[in-house]
């Protein structure tokens, strides 16, 4: 890195404030100011809590000299925000005010204390203009009840968590729910997390909750990805940046993973990524270390044994060779998971191997190169200013607020955040260790450094805490949290749920907790203005870079053109073609949304009535999984004149009994009977007795006409 930074005359942004303390260290203000090119006589510092010590030492002489003249300084910030001490932010410099941290040692030091002592006035501001009454009335409650089994530290920084409402302000209303999941197993819980979360969004759309007054938040990006790709199979248009990006999604890693191992077997760490990634889709494998382990040795063998032992037997060598990128992409697609797969990531990623493979080489080679250089770009396009759900990490919402949020909160296995430290061990017993980076683990306590363990932990509960912290206080009306039910396996975040109902002596036993009422959502007055009239401006630019043209796959294209695909009865006709049980009539949907053919408005319109359809009480056993289902078949009738072709729209078989559904869209006509009792012939011609016909009058209403 150092030498491609040097060859490149580069220089990465993290350097940037040691370089200036280098610069700056030992020199007077002046000397600053004169290399600055100006001079400032006052300083305001946001955010205070995530800066860092090297940032801070910097701006201290600077703050030092405009104190020394008794000019106005202010230092903004709350330790219970802070959450970025991964990016070296340190709140102990905030908490510990106006005192410096770390403890000053030297007179230059002792002499700066005093001086910001002299002058420091601490002003907390307790009013909350942001949340209704009955989230600022649990955030208090909460944070109460959870700082009790804290340390003095963490307890010192919450002293000030009480919130007050505003006088002057109607802040009444808010709603809080709490959802305890039982589950069996991490599979298990994410499918039920999933199916709660989804509750939750169509909850507040019952209460005239727009898409985009909901967010969702989480606390890493893999969960993020998971959510969104539910989200979207469901139906639903998304907001997020990292949680749409395709190589955040493990399906996506893991076909990378496997397309590398194919050009190099022997690639251990394409291996661990591999197995990584797959066991984030299939959990049901086992450990990564147990998994790995078995496939490490089998990988010398060939790709094809290392996934024979994993049960992928249908994964052959000799049918990928010859392959193009395209080819060995759904290849793996269908191999791994399986050819009715409705992953949206999976396959915007395969629409991105084609599009490649059209503007150049083919190769695998060629396509893993062009990733490498595109992947940090290529993403599920969203329409902008789409009314849609917000994805999110709790760091990208810090500052921000939304009208409702939900909270899908899990904690890291790990103990520690910093898994090594700095320290110069000087032990007589072991004077060939000296200073340098050691392990921060428990057995520190046997060389008599068990304090630096102690510490990190501390600050590790300090920083999950303040992600809470930060989650729970960025709704205005409505907040639901999805947690574990406390088990075996309780982590620091079921523990602080757990912590909280039991202060509200609230049942073991119990499934969920609620505080306040969810109220319909009035329509506030700048949504009304924003939506009766939109600004525009005149732009001048390229109309290359002004026009999309949207992908569609092939059979769409081959089967009907776009003016005709726009029809109300061609376009029905061809989700349902698509539609096998009622389960798939959400995803249906999505995939024409996303690719272009319905705008969001047609997309809820279709959703609902193809709802309708698959639910009708004359229907929903003919849409029901168990049934055997042809959609479409082709049969063909020979006579005299020649062979001819038909094509029910839905063939249902179940027990003895065969179903031919015919849909229709428009007024009734008796050439409607004559067609399904054509097709009916048939069947009864290749011997089945019992056949129901039913036609399917898609309009305003479903109406089902026994023929």
């Amino acid at each position: 890195f150092d030498d491609y930074a040097a060859d490149n005359q580069k220089v990465h942004i993290s350097e940037f404030n040691k370089k200036i303390s280098e610069t700056i260290s030992g020199q007077p203000v002046p000397f600053i100011y004169e290399r600055l090119g100006r001079k400032y006589t006052h300083f305001l510092i946001d955010e205070f809590q995530d800066t860092s010590i090297l940032q801070w030492q910097n701006f201290l002489p600077l703050i030092e000299e405009s104190l020394a003249y008794g000019r106005f300084n202010m230092l903004v910030g709350d330790a219970k925000q802070a959450i970025y001490r991964f990016r070296n932010g340190e709140v102990e410099l905030f908490a510990n005010l106006p005192e410096l941290y770390p403890k000053a040692v030297t007179p230059g030091e002792k002499t700066t204390e005093q001086l910001l002592k002299s002058q420091y006035k601490e002003v907390v501001l307790e009013s909350n203009y942001r949340s209704d009454r009955e989230i600022v009335a649990f955030n208090n409650r909460f944070f109460e009840a959870v700082k009790q089994g804290m340390s003095e530290k963490i307890k010192k920084v919450y002293d000030h968590h009480i919130q007050l409402l505003p006088e002057k302000e109607d802040k009444s209303g808010g709603f809080v729910r709490i959802d305890l999941l039982e589950a069996e197993d991490a599979a298990n819980y994410r499918e039920k997390r999933l199916q709660q979360i989804l509750a939750n969004v169509r909850q507040l759309q019952d209460k005239a909750y727009k898409k985009k007054d909901i967010c969702i938040l989480t606390n890493q990006n893999k969960y993020a990805v998971e959510i969104a790709s539910f989200l979207i199979a469901n139906g639903y248009a998304i907001v997020s940046s990292e949680s749409l990006l395709l190589k955040n999604a493990p399906e996506v890693r893991m076909i990378i993973a496997f397309l590398r191992l194919l050009l190099q077997q022997d690639d251990h760490v394409q291996l661990a990524a591999f197995i990584r990634n797959l066991l984030l889709v299939y959990p049901k494998h086992g450990s990564f270390h147990d998994v790995y382990s078995r496939s490490l040795p089998l990988m010398k063998k060939s790709v094809e044994a290392m996934l024979n032992d994993l049960g992928y037997g249908n994964v052959k060598e000799n049918e990928m060779n010859g392959m193009s990128a395209y080819e060995l992409t759904e290849y793996a697609m269908e191999k791994f998971f399986g050819s009715s797969n409705n992953n949206v990531f999976v396959h915007y990623f395969l629409d991105f191997v084609l599009e490649n493979q059209h503007n150049g080489d083919g190769s695998l080679d060629a396509f893993l190169s062009h990733w490498d250089k595109k992947s940090d770009k290529a993403f599920i396009a969203m329409p902008e200013g789409k009314d849609a759900v917000r994805i999110m990490t709790i760091h990208k919402a810090k500052g921000l607020k939304f009208e409702s949020v939900i909270v899908d909160f899990i904690p890291r296995n790990d103990t520690i955040t910093k898994k090594e430290y700095w320290t110069d061990l000087d032990l007589p017993e072991l004077k060939e260790l000296k200073a340098g980076m050691y392990p921060v683990v428990k057995e520190l306590n046997d060389v008599g450094l068990g304090h630096i363990y102690d510490e990190e932990a501390e600050k590790t509960e300090l920083d999950l805490l303040n992600m809470v912290y930060v989650a729970f206080t960025r709704p205005v009306s409505a907040l639901f949290i999805v947690s574990h039910r406390k088990g075996k396996k309780q982590n620091k975040f079921t523990a602080y749920i757990d912590a909280f109902l039991r202060s509200e002596n609230v049942s073991p036993d119990a499934e969920t907790w609620e505080l306040g009422q969810l109220r319909m959502l009035k329509t506030k007055k700048d949504d009304e203005e924003a939506n009766a009239e939109e600004l525009k401006d005149m732009r001048s630019s390229s109309w290359k870079d002004l026009v999309t043209i949207a992908r569609v796959d092939d059979v769409t294209w081959e089967r009907m053109s776009v003016k005709k695909a726009r029809t109300y009865g061609n376009l029905v006709h061809k989700m349902l073609s698509e539609i096998t049980y009622a389960a798939d009539v959400a995803p249906v949907v999505a995939s024409y949304e996303v690719s272009g053919l319905l705008d969001a408005a047609e997309a809820d319109k279709l959703r609902i009535k193809l709802e309708k359809l698959v639910q009708h009480n004359e229907l929903r056993a003919y849409f029901t999984e168990g049934v055997q289902v042809r959609n479409e078949s082709e049969l063909v009738k020979k006579d005299a004149a020649g062979a001819t072709f038909q094509r029910p729209d839905r063939v249902v078989i179940a027990g003895d009994e065969l179903v031919l559904l015919d849909y229709k869209t428009g007024a009734r006509e008796e050439e409607h009977k004559r067609q399904i009792t054509g097709y009916a012939a048939l069947f009864d011609a290749l011997g089945y007795r019992n056949i129901k016909k039913l036609l399917v009058y898609i309009n305003d209403d479903v109406e089902v006409v026994t023929v």
